[in-house]
Order: C-alpha cells, then structure tokens, then sequence
C-alpha cells in the first residue's frame, strides 16, 4: 500500500514536470522561431526558409511528444489511484 503511494505521488510530481516542459517548449517557440523571423524582417535580410522550418517541426514534435508523456502519467495515475481506493476500501 505504501509503495502505491509513493508512486502517485512520483508520477504526479512527474505530470507537473511536463507541464512545465509544455511550457518551455511554447517559449522556445516564441523566442527562436518568432523573434528569429521578426528580427530577419526588420534588417531587410532574407529569411533562411530551411533553417526556420526546420525548427518548426522540431518544437511541433517536442510538443507531441510532451503531450504524449503526460496523457501516459496521467493514465498510469489514474490506475494507481483505482487500486489504491480498491484496496482501501476492500481492507474495511
């Protein structure tokens, strides 16, 4: 019972962590794609297409993939906290 505890509480420590991963990957977003394309802009200079495309698809995958590992954490906290409450309630 106690391992099952300490395990919830890991994998939601871990659900707050990608989170806050979600959260970096928006801001390297903003700040290496969009200023990127804003600065080239304003010196006049040509924009090189395959170097901001290419970091484009990479956030879009980190951003898949971050959202991928919350949906399993939160899944695999969810059967955790199903077998905790079972066996709470099946020790009464």
């Amino acid at each position: 019972m106690k391992i099952i505890k300490i395990l919830s509480i890991i994998v939601f420590v871990l659900i707050l962590l990608e989170g806050l991963a979600y959260i970096n990957i928006l801001t390297s977003e903003k700040y290496e794609v969009d200023e990127m394309e804003t600065i080239y802009r304003v010196e006049g200079k040509q924009l090189p297409d395959n170097k901001i495309e290419a970091k484009k698809k990479e956030i879009e995958r980190q951003k898949k993939r971050t959202k991928i590992e919350a949906i399993v954490l939160t899944t695999l906290l969810m059967v955790l906290l199903a077998v905790l409450i079972y066996n709470s309630n099946r020790s009464r």
